[in-house]
């Protein structure tokens, strides 16, 4: 099993008097003797398996009609105790599952294209990019916009900020997580974005840096047979993969910092008080990334059952 199956633990604690009585009857717990012996003080824990903990249960269910006193008593509260170690293992079992298990599919709603102008804020010249995405989860739509914005690296501190709603990456702790955000995988651009919803919105990338972007949507268009999905129809700004700016090192557009390179003719931008060498939008560029990209998707979507 795996660890949060059988190689899942639990400390199970019991006093010397219960650690006396279980040594006593050595053939039944055989298994535990080296973690039994030796230990000082009255009460103290062992580490046990969730299949140990299940092992011990039984055997002290069959020594319950012959053992004796002082030893019945103790192993009726050793029993206690092994009963409440399994509960609290099982409801962390169940949490667990129920946490990691993706959010029920739906079908997107098909046919339904929405047209976003993207922009990261507090930088000069601008950048932004025009964006056509299918409706498909905020999980797809953070992938889509992460890589014609040119970012490299698929952060997990990400979120968006839509209609008074927040929705962020599966963290372990289910959606009352670090960042208090609803699942981004439970929610479609249509659950959030166009008709009777918002018609803008905010996706953060690197909650440390705080890129902020605004997502303007702009149309609600028909599908086109002849459009790949994600594509971007247009942008100003190079991303940071092809060396321009701004570098994800920068660490956000609010710090203060030196110019670098203050003597290089070349046109840069402004990111606070930082300025990098700017290259020229290029489309194909993104667009190239972005045709990979459903193929990606599917297979990170895997790791989620996988």
């Amino acid at each position: 099993m795996t660890e949060h199956d059988s190689e899942a633990t639990a400390t199970l604690a019991l006093t010397a008097r219960q650690r006396e009585t279980l040594l006593a009857f050595d053939p039944y717990f055989r298994t535990l003797h080296d973690r039994l012996v030796g230990l000082e003080g009255n009460v103290r824990g062992i580490v046990v398996t969730t299949a140990e903990l299940a092992d011990l249960a039984a055997d002290l269910e069959d020594l319950a009609d012959v053992a004796r006193a002082p030893h019945a008593r103790r192993l009726a509260a050793v029993r206690r105790r092994v009963d409440a170690c399994r509960e609290r293992r099982q409801k962390t079992d169940n949490w667990f599952a129920a946490a990691t298990a993706p959010p029920p599919p739906r079908e997107p709603i098909p046919g339904l294209v929405f047209q976003f102008r993207v922009t990261l804020l507090g930088v000069d010249p601008p950048v932004w990019r025009t964006l056509l995405v299918e409706d498909d989860d905020l999980y797809a739509f953070h992938h889509a916009i992460r890589t014609a914005m040119g970012w490299t690296q698929d952060v997990e501190r990400h979120r968006f900020d839509v209609g008074g709603r927040c929705f962020g990456p599966w963290t372990g702790y289910g959606n009352d997580g670090p960042h208090g955000c609803e699942d981004e995988r439970a929610a479609y651009v249509s659950d959030v974005f166009g008709d009777g919803k918002a018609a803008a919105g905010a996706w953060v990338y690197d909650l440390t840096a705080d890129w902020r972007h605004e997502l303007l949507l702009e149309a609600v268009v028909p599908w086109d047979f002849d459009i790949d999905y994600p594509t971007c129809l247009g942008g100003e700004g190079a991303c940071p993969r092809e060396g321009a700016c701004p570098p994800e090192t920068a660490g956000g557009p609010g710090l203060d910092r030196p110019v670098l390179d203050e003597d290089e003719p070349l046109p840069a931008i402004a990111v606070g008080d930082l300025a990098v060498e700017r290259q020229a939008f290029d489309p194909a560029a993104v667009n190239s990334r972005l045709t990979d990209l459903p193929g990606q998707v599917y297979r990170w979507r895997q790791g989620w059952i996988g």
